[in-house]
């Protein structure tokens, strides 16, 4: 009994992590968005293709008509993408989510926005929302970030 327990558990994680690897509501140009219809208003998150090269992060966003601000980068929206060279954050993103560039070793420039107040959320459950990422040399954090994990740069060069 104790072994069917633990493989229903095993298969229930297995299946959840894949759900919620590839929720996404719509893409535009390459990059993947979730909808908010309580704001009215889109994130960036993950997709079914890892992103690569130099990525910019619009303040707002269109589709099937009708135009919304992006407003945040969710929790591991960038995990582990290999090929993320450079990311340029317009402004109107107020948050970036834990481990949202996780292992990104390619990851060599980003552009933080003015507005952004908040980066990485979960003061104890994250590794860090640039964890592992080797190739950054430097960022300049906006004045406005009210909210920094303290894990936020760890394992990075």
């Amino acid at each position: 009994m104790r072994q069917l327990s633990k493989i229903v558990s095993l298969l229930t994680i297995m299946l959840s992590q894949s759900i919620w690897s590839y929720s996404y509501d719509f893409e535009v140009e390459g990059i993947y968005y979730g909808y908010n219809p309580s704001s009215q208003t889109a994130y960036v998150t993950s997709g079914d293709k890892e992103y690569e090269g130099d990525i910019t992060i619009p303040s707002t966003v269109t589709f099937n008509g009708r135009t919304m601000n992006v407003t945040s980068i969710a929790s591991r929206s960038f995990y582990r993408n290999q090929k993320l060279r450079s990311i340029s954050i317009s402004d109107g993103i107020t948050s970036i989510g834990d481990e949202a560039f996780y292992c990104c070793t390619l990851l060599s420039s980003i552009t933080l926005p003015n507005t952004l107040s908040s980066i990485g959320i979960d003061y104890y459950a994250s590794q860090g929302v640039f964890y592992g990422c080797q190739s950054l040399k430097s960022i300049i954090i906006p004045d406005g970030v009210k909210c920094l994990e303290r894990r936020t740069f760890r394992v990075c060069i």
